[in-house]
Order: C-alpha cells, then structure tokens, then sequence
C-alpha cells in the first residue's frame, strides 16, 4: 500500500487499523473525564468535531481528485473507442459523485473550511507516444472541494461550494488575437469564395460545412484563451452566427454548444475543423454524383460511395468523442445508405465496429476515385458535344440543299460519332437522323445507324408524332399562293416522303386548290415500284428528302418519261415548301425517246 493510499483511507478504516494504545504506567497522569464540568465537555466537543472535520477534509480531497482523474480516464476511453471500459469508468464516476453530494450535506462546512488544504499531489503517468490530444497533465493542483450535482432545491450557500479554479490561457494572447483578426478577414470574402446558397436559392451543404469548420477553430481560440475574453475572438464569433442565419442554416451546430461537458480540449477542436473539412469536400462528391448518376454505374460509383462513407464516419466517430452531435453529418449517412440499398451496392465503411485505421484508408482515397469517376462522366460529355454537333448539322434550314455536299458532311460527322464511341441506340442519334435515311444508305459503315434510324422512321408513322418545322399558310403572302395556284387549280397532286397526316394533306389541298391531294404512307421497306401506278394517275409529284429512300429518287426519271411535273422538296414537306419549290423549279421538258426505249426494254424483258 502507498504512502498515498495510507493517506487518504477512509475514516472508519484508519480507526480500525490503528494499534490498540499500550497501557499507561500508574504513575502517569490519568486524562481527566470531559463529563466533569460543562466547560471540559464543551472542549472534547470542540476536539471531536474538529478531528471528524479533518478526516472529512482528507475524504472530500481524495473523491475530489478520484472524480477528476476518473473524468480524463472517460475521455481517453471514449478517444480509444473502448466501449466496455467507459461505461465501467462512467458507473465508479457516478459512485464518485454520489459520495461527494452524500459528504455535503452531513458534514460541517464551517469546521472544514478553517482546515488548511494541502493535500499530497495526485498525478498520471505520462501515456506513449507523440499523441498528446488525451494526455492528462503532469502536475495536478487539489481545487477546493465542490459539490458536483445539481443545486436545484438546496440552499445557495453550501458550505462545500466554492469558486473553480480560473482557467489560464495556453498560448500567448497576442497570438490567438492574431489568429482570430486573420480567420475574420476571410470572412469578409467568404461569401464571394463559398457562396452559402445556390442560383435555386436552397443552402449550399458544403460551404455551409466549411463555415462550420471556421466556428470549430474559433471555439479552439476560445479554449486557448482560457476564461480570458479576446475582443477578436469575441467578435469573430458573432460574425459567423450572423452568416450562418443569414444564409437560413437554422440547425444545431456544436461549435456553439456550450454546455458540452467535459468540455473538448483546443486540440479536439482542431480536429473537429479538420473532419469538418474533410466532410464538406465528401459532400461535394457526393453532390457530384447524384448529378451525374445516370451516366455512371454502381462499380463506377463504389469506389467513391466507399470513401465518402469513411470521410463521413471518420467525422461522426469524433463527434461521439466529445458527446456532440452534427446534423448534415446525418443526413449524409442517411443519404449513403439510401443509396446503397436502392443500388444493391454494399458500403463497407458504414458496417460497425468498423476499425479506425480502414476508414483512414479509404477515406485517403476520395480524390483518386472522385478522379477516376470523372473518366467516363468527361466520355458522355464528349459524346454529347459530337451529337450536338450532328443535330445542329441536321437541324439547319437549309441542310439538303445540296444532298450530294449534305450528304457527305453528315457522314463525317456520324464517322467521328462511331470513333468517341457514341452508340446507335442513343436517341438524339436515333431522333436526328430518322428524317435523313436516305442519306444513310450509300456508306457500309453506317449500317447500324441506318438500321436505328429506319426503326425511328417507321416508329413516327404509326404515332402522332409531329415535325415541329413544317411551315404553316400563315407564312406565305396570298400573293405567292395566288401565283402558284394558276399551276395547280384543279389538278392532282401526289406527295412522296415524309411523314403522311390528314391535316396537312387537307391544308395544302385547300390553300392550292387542288382537286385531289394523294399522300400514299411509305415506310423503310417500301420500293419505288410500289407507287409507279399513282404517278402515272397525278399530274404534279412532290419527293421529299426528309423521311425519304435514295431509291425514291427515280421518281424524277419517271415523271420525265410520264410527262408529269416533278418538284423536288429538299428541306421539308410543309406547305411553305411545296409553294417555294413550285416557285423554284421550272418545269422539265418531256423526254418521249427516253419513254420509248424503257418500253421497249420492258417489252423485251
């Protein structure tokens, strides 16, 4: 036993260990009896209360420095994340506790307070290695023994209740205030460099986390300082509240928690800011992929889920060290786990019990795997450029002027589509070149184009699918209709290509006054002999280009031979069209030999 131990023993057991006093000699003068006179019993009295006071003195003095070591014990339990161990520290805490509000009320306070207070020094070993956020201090100073439970419903003046001892600061004052004038400065451009809202006008998580990160430092100004109030501190603090609630974050933030108890040591607030960072930039990953989660898949995203999910455990584990609580912290988790069940992807950094050292490992990782996540994100932002190259290629009004020219400058944009590795099941593709098959035709290489887009055709012709270029009579003058209608009143029109609907085949009967408009419905698959017997029954043919087959290009061959008017359509089949190319292309003369000879071929055949 040590000479600390034999000091500070309980009352009742240094009595019962003491050696029965010696018989006294005879000779020697016996101790009168206090019961004698009421003078002598007044002083034994005074004697007794003053020996129980002292060993009083000595027990308030041990449970005191019992309680205050036990308190740093918790916390490094809680730090090395011994779950058994703190709860057993936590039960002889509260058993402390309790004997020292039990010694308060039975004890006299006037007695104990005239005792002097110069109790042995009580420290801990020094702990190993470099990481001194736990070490407990070397040199311990007994403070006056108070009363640690609650006061409500007890007289205010405790004999036991006495001023805590002021807390000094830890570093130079003139190095925290520069500090705090420099971390108020960047708040003045905070909000130019971290805007705390989107364009949408909702919060912006991640700089609000930064911010947040800024207040953990200033609480670990705070703590430096000790009970010593720095202006700069004082006025950095009301400066980053007021930010805060302009930009509408009304949550709880630790940071200005002040009843956090034992309260974290300035090193645990450097942490805090560290994982708080850590955090806001795991936040933006986060953000970062839900943006682009149609263009990833579940092992693209695994990768980053993974060190996401550390970052955010990494921060939530040292928020459990000092008892706080975060609440964007959370809802990232939730968000994370959500996540992982709707993808059926398995976070292994959110199982339990996770050890420390494998989330450090992963959460290590987010930048390259935020980096090899963007890999194929920065592909589909190729492709899409390419494909809005095409459609914008497609999409001019005078595209088909020239079909030869057009022709060829479609191919070579649909060959640097085919190199990028754009495919041809994708839809602007598809929707694109389903007007413009028969430009498709000519190049092998676009077989599987052709093929997507030929579907596409065929698709629009049984839906009610709309051109939303087609001219409209509201855009030709009546003079223009009125010069055109001398060439088609009464007459009968057939119209080959393009997309056949009765609305439109009725407005340009009526706008031209033709006595018979015959818009056949041609698909893909259809040949040019299918509708060789309504050109011979019409007077004027029509052929689109849009929504059209390279074979159907003979139908110019045939008009010749029949004697009938051809007009070509380049850039449409609208109305406007039709009026403009009557305007543009004079009619061909008709060639009979030519009519003759392919009779006679056929006659022969």
């Amino acid at each position: 036993m040590s000479d600390f131990d034999v000091e500070f023993q309980e009352p009742s057991l240094a009595v019962a260990t003491t050696r029965a006093p010696e018989p006294q000699d005879a000779s020697e003068p016996t101790t009168p009896s206090p019961l004698r006179t009421p003078e002598a019993f007044e002083a034994y009295c005074a004697q007794v209360q003053s020996r129980l006071a002292q060993y009083a003195q000595q027990r308030a003095n041990f449970l005191l420095a019992a309680h205050d070591r036990l308190t740093r014990l918790l916390a490094t339990a809680r730090a090395v994340e011994d779950n058994n161990l703190y709860n057993e520290l936590l039960q002889y805490q509260m058993a402390t506790k309790e004997l020292l509000d039990a010694l308060s009320q039975v004890t006299d306070g006037a007695a104990l307070s005239s005792l002097p207070h110069t109790p042995k020094p009580y420290s801990l070993p020094s702990e190993q290695g470099n990481n001194n956020l736990f070490r407990e201090r070397t040199d311990f100073s007994p403070r006056p023994f108070t009363s640690l439970a609650r006061t409500e419903g007890r007289p205010t003046a405790s004999p036991f209740a006495a001023a805590r001892v002021p807390r000094h600061p830890t570093r130079p004052l003139i190095e925290i205030e520069a500090e705090a004038a420099q971390m108020r400065e960047d708040l003045k451009v905070w909000k130019e460099r971290f805007p705390l809202q989107k364009e949408n006008g909702e919060l912006n998580i991640p700089n609000i986390m930064r911010l947040r990160a800024m207040a953990f430092r200033m609480r670990k100004l705070e703590e430096e300082a000790g009970d010593t109030e720095v202006t700069e501190v004082t006025e950095l603090r009301k400066e980053i509240q007021q930010l805060l609630e302009e930009a509408g974050d009304k949550e709880y933030c630790v940071a200005f928690d002040y009843d956090l108890e034992p309260r974290p040591l300035p090193n645990q607030w450097a942490e805090l800011a560290e994982r708080q960072e850590e955090t806001a930039r795991a936040q933006e990953a986060y953000e970062w992929w839900m943006a682009h989660n149609n263009q990833l898949t579940v092992s693209d995203l695994q990768p980053l889920a993974e060190a996401v999910a550390a970052t955010q455990q990494k921060f939530n584990r040292m928020l459990f060290r000092v008892g706080a609580r975060d609440p964007y912290q959370q809802i990232l988790f939730d968000n994370l786990r959500a996540w992982a069940r709707e993808s059926q992807c398995y976070l292994f950094s959110l199982r339990p019990r996770v050890p420390m050292a494998e989330l450090v490992d992963k959460a290590s990782r987010l930048e390259s795997a935020w980096e090899q996540a963007r890999i194929p994100v920065e592909a589909a932002t190729r492709r899409a450029a390419v494909v809005d190259n095409l459609v914008a290629l497609v999409s001019d009004p005078n595209f088909g002027s020239d079909p030869e020219q057009d022709e060829a400058r479609l191919h070579e944009a649909l060959l640097r589509c085919q190199s990028i590795g754009v495919s041809a099941l994708d839809q602007r593709l598809r929707d694109a070149l389903a007007p413009w098959v028969s430009f498709l035709e000519s190049d092998p290489r676009l077989r599987e184009v052709l093929r997507e887009a030929s579907m596409e055709w065929d698709r629009r012709i049984n839906s009610d699918y709309e051109e939303a270029s087609l001219n409209s009579v509201q855009e030709l003058s009546e003079e223009d209709l009125e010069a055109v209608r001398a060439e088609t009143r009464g007459k009968r029109l057939t119209l080959i290509g393009g997309l056949p609907r009765e609305e439109n085949r009725r407005r340009i009967q009526e706008a031209l006054e033709l006595a018979e408009v015959n818009w056949p419905e041609m698909r893909p698959s259809t040949l040019l002999s299918h509708f060789e017997h309504d050109i011979q029954q019409t007077d004027i043919v029509a052929l689109s280009l849009r929504y059209s087959r390279k074979e159907w290009r003979g139908v110019a061959d045939i008009c010749a031979r029949e004697g009938k008017r051809f007009v070509l359509l380049p850039n449409g089949f609208g109305l406007a069209d039709l009026v403009k190319a009557l305007q543009s292309q004079p009619p061909q003369p008709v060639t009979t030999v030519r009519r003759r000879t392919s009779r006679t071929i056929a006659d022969t055949e």
